[in-house]
């Protein structure tokens, strides 16, 4: 499946759930790059009974270069690898804050500076429910900050809360970076009470993760609870856009 636009309304996530028989739902978010975003699902029987598959990835080669980035790959720079156009021309926060997000998130890996952008008030209003988004914004600020201070570190922590209330990040970088910076304001803040919430936050954060296994540049989230074993999510917090069965010779979907 490729995605040309967004296929939800604006502040809406969109995610791709599976299961396989009577097993545990598995969600991944999926960020609609504008440039277009790729999901293949596959199966397959194992020596342990069935197995299903599903890679998600960028149509943009140079994007998806990026994304692989994002696990510590290339450490040369992208720039030496044949027809990559460089981050900057994907930096459009407007246009297409996924690749944007991507884009810092890439940053922060390659320990480069981030674009002033990202420590600028809010301009990402419309997609104000991006809890990547509000940890990139945490980092931006410490990167900027001259020199320690409670003040920063409270802002910080209050960006890096308020990205937890928005729910699971869509990028696996994403979940590195907020243990790396909640780690730093528990052992290191000036204020007895940011490094108090600091190890609180750090808590949800890792009882949180582990209910995650990494799918590339992205996190895949196993979601608990009988009434997604059955296949049929909750109307009363899904809206279902496209569902289907797979078997090992064909894959059947409906919208």
């Amino acid at each position: 499946m490729e995605f040309n636009q967004s296929i939800a309304p604006v502040g809406e996530k969109v995610r791709i759930s599976l299961s396989v028989e009577t097993e545990r739902v598995w969600q991944i978010y999926l960020p609609f790059f504008s440039s277009g975003l790729r999901a293949t699902i596959w199966s397959a029987v194992a020596d342990f009974g069935p197995e299903l598959t599903l890679q998600v990835s960028a149509v943009d080669p140079s994007l998806s270069l990026v994304l692989a980035s994002t696990l510590g790959s290339y450490p040369s720079g992208m720039e030496t690898v044949s027809g990559f156009r460089g981050r900057e021309t994907m930096f459009q926060p407007q246009k297409d804050p996924w690749a944007a997000i991507a884009v810092g998130l890439s940053a922060v890996r390659a320990g480069e500076r981030l674009d002033d952008a990202f420590a600028t008030p809010w301009l990402w209003s419309a997609f104000d429910n991006v809890s990547d988004a509000y940890v990139l914004w945490a980092w931006a600020i410490a990167a900027k900050a001259e020199k320690p201070s409670s003040q920063i570190d409270e802002r910080c922590l209050q960006a890096l809360k308020k990205a937890r209330k928005l729910g699971r990040p869509y990028f696996s970088a994403t979940g590195e970076i907020i243990g790396e910076m909640l780690n730093a304001l528990a052992l290191s803040s000036t204020s007895a009470d940011v490094r108090s919430q600091a190890k609180s936050e750090a808590r949800i954060w890792s009882n949180r993760g582990r209910a995650k296994i990494r799918n590339g540049p992205f996190y895949s989230w196993e979601r608990s609870g009988d009434n997604l074993r059955s296949g049929i999510l909750p109307s009363e917090t899904y809206s279902v856009v496209v569902s289907g069965h797979v078997t090992t010779n064909r894959i059947d979907v409906a919208s």
